[in-house]
């Protein structure tokens, strides 16, 4: 969609072109999906002097989630996406308020194209908690073998990042709960995803 026609959608395997006058320009791109699957966009910029940035995304998508991209193109020419879906796992998945624990793992997966390794630890928040960044070497701000895993065994990597459950455990209340975790990548890409979790008040014997 951009400001010129808010409420236009684009129909499966279709493609939309955008014309502007130069300079820098921000859209928006909004995927929803009619049934469980993976799709591929691709954004592609041509400029004067037959230069040309393409960016590609795949991912796998599930009948009425709905994927935003934040893309903009810089003064030359180039596209940044911002706000790419990351499918995130957020363990324990079930908290007693209770029982502290002394962290909230967060397991981060991006779509093919983007590099987990890139991601920068630092600007990863949960609701506004920021990661934890330690002497341990899996804390580091970032990228290295202590961090990167493969968590749910899909042949995907993901980084890993820790939060103080105390913190988190201010934020939640008995009951389902759904956490969003945001953050960026070296190269200045933002991505979010949010996982459900259960809050209970059990206590210990």
């Amino acid at each position: 969609t951009d400001a010129g026609d808010p409420e236009s959608a684009i129909e499966l395997n279709q493609g939309v072109s955008v014309g502007f006058s130069g300079g820098a320009a921000e859209y928006s791109f909004v995927l929803t999906g009619t049934d469980d699957g993976e799709y591929t966009v691709l954004f592609a910029h041509t400029f004067e002097g037959d230069g040309e940035d393409v960016q590609s995304v795949t991912y796998e998508i599930r009948k009425g989630q709905t994927h935003t991209y934040d893309i903009s193109i810089d003064g030359a020419g180039k596209i940044l996406i911002t706000g790419v879906p990351a499918l995130v796992d957020i363990d324990p998945d079930t908290i007693n308020l209770n029982t502290p624990g002394r962290w909230v793992t967060c397991y981060i997966e991006l779509p093919e194209g983007f590099d987990v390794s890139l991601i920068d630890s630092s600007m990863v928040e949960l609701e506004g908690i920021p990661a934890y960044i330690g002497k341990e070497d899996w804390a580091k701000a970032e990228a290295n073998q202590s961090n990167i895993t493969d968590h749910d065994e899909d042949g995907i990597p993901e980084r890993m990042v820790k939060f103080d459950s105390l913190l988190v455990q201010l934020l939640l209340a008995p009951g389902d709960a759904s956490l969003t975790v945001y953050g960026g990548l070296v190269d200045g890409t933002t991505f979010e995803g949010t996982d459900g979790i259960k809050v209970i008040t059990k206590r210990a014997r």
